[in-house]
């Protein structure tokens, strides 16, 4: 099926991937009627903002932090990036040039432009990567938090 997102006006500045299965409509009310709608969701709520942005009205201090996620790399630059949510990401990465970037023992090759890769993942906490090129390269998720 197709997952949408949804708003829940109780957790303001996230959303849930989730899929209607099925909608009940009652009218057996005096002047109004009850409609109850079923979901299956990813179990993840995601943050509408992409990490790293500062807009101060819509930051939260137990979850955000202010990171740079665009590097510029003229040879090779040790990077950190620190995913505070509550699993694993797959960013998408955009490049003006090709540019390397070695995670561990496996190195992925970015191609100029945008891609997403799910192969490439930033892990929980801190993720020290090496990149080797010539060029910018941005690095763009949104955290899942419980």
């Amino acid at each position: 099926g197709l997952q949408e997102p949804l708003y829940d006006d109780q957790i303001p500045g996230f959303y849930f991937l989730a899929e209607c299965t099925g909608i009940e409509y009652d009218e057996s009310y005096y002047n109004y009627a009850q409609l109850t709608a079923n979901f299956i969701a990813y179990p993840f709520k995601i943050s509408e903002f992409q990490d790293g942005h500062d807009i101060w009205d819509d930051f939260n201090f137990e979850l955000d932090m202010v990171q740079d996620t665009i590097f510029e790399v003229n040879g090779t630059k040790d990077i950190t990036l620190y995913n505070n949510g509550a699993i694993g990401i797959n960013p998408t990465v955009i490049c003006s040039n090709n540019i390397e970037v070695t995670k561990g023992n496996s190195v992925y090759k970015f191609k100029q432009g945008e891609s997403k890769t799910w192969a490439f993942k930033l892990d929980k906490g801190i993720n020290t990567l090496t990149l080797k090129g010539t060029g910018t390269i941005e690095f763009k998720w949104c955290k899942e938090v419980l």
